[in-house]
C-alpha cells in the first residue's frame, strides 16, 4: 500500500471517529457500534478462533480498550495489547485500564519501537467496516500485516455485501472474495462464519 493511499485511508477514519468522539465522548457510539451488547455478541464470536487463556492477544483498532475489560469481565486471562489509529481513543483506554499496554499509531505504517511482536493472535472488531476510499485493498493490506504480526492466527469481523440496504459510510465486503484472497495469499487455514448477525461475517486464519 503506498504512502498516499494510507494517508487518504487514515484522514477518512480520523474524521469519521474524531466527529463521533466530539459528539458522543466515552460511549460505543464513537466506535460506531449500534450497542453494546452487540459488540460483546462480536467480542464472543472473535475470541471463538481458538483458547486463548494465557495467550499474547493483539487488539487491533482497540478503539477504548473494551475488548481488555470484556475478557475480565469472561475471567479470560490473556497478555493483551492494542493499538488504534486515534490518539484520543487510547488516551482513555489507558485511563481505564492502567495496567494494559495501548500504542496509537497507523497499522499499515511503520509501528513505533517499542512494538515488539509476534503475538499469539491479532484480533480485530470494527476495523475493516467503515468506508475509507479503496476499501478491498485496504481489508487486504490490514489482513496481511495482521497475519504478519500473528504467532498462531487472526480473527476479523466484516460487514457483508448480503444486505438489505446499504449505508454510504459503510465498507461492504464479498465474504467469498476476501475469503480466495486469504486462501490464495495468507494461508489455507482459513474459517468463515456468517450466522450471528445477519450482515456481518468473522473471518478465521490460522498457520
Amino acid at each position: 500500500m503506498n504512502t498516499a493511499t494510507q494517508t487518504g485511508e487514515s484522514q477518512a477514519a480520523r474524521r469519521f471517529y474524531g466527529g463521533k468522539f466530539r459528539r458522543h465522548g466515552l460511549s460505543v457510539d464513537s466506535l460506531g457500534w449500534q450497542s453494546v451488547e452487540k459488540q460483546e455478541l462480536r467480542f464472543g464470536v472473535l475470541s471463538e478462533i481458538a483458547d486463548l487463556e494465557g495467550r499474547s492477544v493483539l487488539d487491533v483498532g482497540c478503539g477504548f480498550g473494551d475488548l481488555l475489560g470484556w475478557f475480565r469481565n469472561e475471567n479470560v486471562n490473556v497478555k493483551y495489547r492494542g493499538v488504534d489509529l486515534m490518539e484520543d481513543f487510547v488516551k482513555v483506554a489507558r485511563e481505564r485500564y492502567p495496567g494494559g499496554k495501548f500504542w496509537a499509531f497507523d497499522i499499515t505504517g511503520d509501528p513505533p519501537p517499542d512494538f515488539e511482536p509476534p503475538f499469539d493472535y491479532v484480533i480485530a472488531s470494527g476495523l475493516l467496516g467503515l468506508h475509507v476510499g479503496d476499501d478491498y485493498n485496504f481489508a487486504r493490506a490490514v489482513l496481511r500485516r495482521m497475519f504478519e504480526w500473528c504467532r498462531r492466527g487472526l480473527a476479523a469481523n466484516m460487514i457483508s455485501t448480503y444486505v438489505d440496504y446499504r449505508e454510504d459510510y459503510l465498507a461492504y465486503t464479498q465474504p467469498e472474495e476476501i475469503f480466495r484472497f486469504c486462501k490464495e495469499n495468507l494461508t489455507w487455514k482459513v474459517g468463515l462464519r456468517h450466522d450471528y448477525l445477519p450482515y456481518e461475517f468473522t473471518l478465521y486464519l490460522e498457520r
